[in-house]
């Protein structure tokens, strides 16, 4: 029940934006800055279903049957993002932000979802800004999983909640970035021991150049524990390489940020602009048991590639338009060949957002 009203309420304030510049037309401006965002895409496999997975699905032979109805879907994202400025004397200012999304699926509900982001930043002139926020991600759906207490399948759901606290230096054409984040992650009742916490440390520095192009690059650091592993209580049955996710989930992560974004040379009154991100990362599992104790974890590495290519336009200073293809790939190393054969995928996202400032 709470799920459900905190998604209403989300969506019932999108809406409820939509109303507001017939207030403004009427004289009553709100204090603060209201933009609504809305994103259409097309998702081609929303598991992240490997290969074998796939073939599963469509030819019925699931070990036991996904909660979905498709492995592609077409998403809709509603969100909203909502600060205010203020001037803290002459030389500094604050701003508090916030921004909501609800993500809607078109034929499979159960992996709808909404998130939200607070967050507060003082600023020193426009040369230093430092950032608290506070991320909460709720009712993400991962898939159907065997409970390896009572070796049931039962759909497997996690919220996140990730504290974080940003600082940036801006003296152009550099922009240099540092990031601090904890991030916990709390599963359903039935898979508590995927529980876990981790810390990321971030830099990433930008050029900018006088053409309005620019490049980035960075790197991020993830330590994670699982925190709710615990040796099983009574013995495994069934297949534990491919229906269960037990062992100890612990990593290491190492990411590495390349961001290009330049302006198009069109002849036109609108701004047009495009970009690349590239994100690579490398994780590598901390399991100090063995294979045979571990089959998932044990020795396991895992190298994920993340492309996203976009083209934006902004018709006015309210409305901006963007394109975008997202190709995100995973490669699995392991002593345990079923294991590449159930965490391996590829995953491709077309996407069309538009965002409008109300005021």
């Amino acid at each position: 029940m709470i799920r459900i009203s905190l998604k209403l309420i989300l969506l019932g304030v999108f809406c409820l934006a939509l109303t507001s510049p017939l207030r403004s037309i009427a004289g009553i401006k709100p204090p603060f800055t209201l933009k609504v965002v809305w994103t259409s895409g097309f998702d081609d496999n929303i598991l992240n279903y490997s290969d074998r997975d796939l073939t599963r699905f469509k030819n019925n032979q699931e070990v036991s049957r996904s909660a979905i109805n498709t492995t592609d879907d077409w998403v809709n994202t509603f969100g909203i993002q909502a600060y205010r400025d203020f001037k803290l004397g002459r030389r500094f200012s604050f701003r508090p932000y916030y921004s909501g999304k609800l993500n809607l699926y078109s034929v499979n509900s159960i992996k709808n979802y909404s998130s939200h982001l607070f967050s507060a930043r003082f600023a020193y002139r426009t040369r230093v800004y430092l950032t608290l926020e506070y991320f909460y991600l709720a009712d993400y759906y991962l898939r159907i999983y065997r409970d390896r207490d009572w070796t049931e399948y039962h759909n497997c759901d996690f919220n996140l909640y990730q504290p974080a606290v940003k600082l940036r230096y801006r003296k152009l054409p550099w922009v240099v970035d540092l990031e601090y984040a904890r991030e916990m992650i709390y599963y359903n009742s039935y898979f508590t021991e995927y529980d876990s916490r981790a810390n990321l440390y971030g830099l990433k520095g930008t050029w900018e150049f006088p053409t309005g192009a620019s490049v980035a690059i960075g790197y991020q650091f993830k330590h994670s524990d699982n925190i709710g592993y615990e040796p099983p209580q009574i013995e495994q049955t069934g297949n534990p390489n491919e229906e269960t996710e037990a062992g100890d989930g612990s990593y290491e992560e190492n990411r590495y940020l390349l961001e290009v974004f330049y302006p198009l040379p069109i002849d036109s009154d609108w701004n047009w602009h495009s970009g690349i991100k590239f994100q690579h990362r490398q994780r590598f599992y901390q399991s100090s048991l063995t294979l045979a104790q571990d089959a998932i974890h044990a020795g396991r590495e895992d190298r994920r590639d993340i492309v996203k290519a976009l083209v934006s336009v902004s018709p006015t200073t309210q409305l901006d338009l963007e394109l975008s293809i997202t190709f995100d790939v995973r490669r699995t190393t392991s002593q345990n060949s079923s294991v590449s054969a159930a965490k391996d995928f590829d995953d491709h996202a077309l996407d069309l957002t538009l965002s409008y400032r109300l005021f």
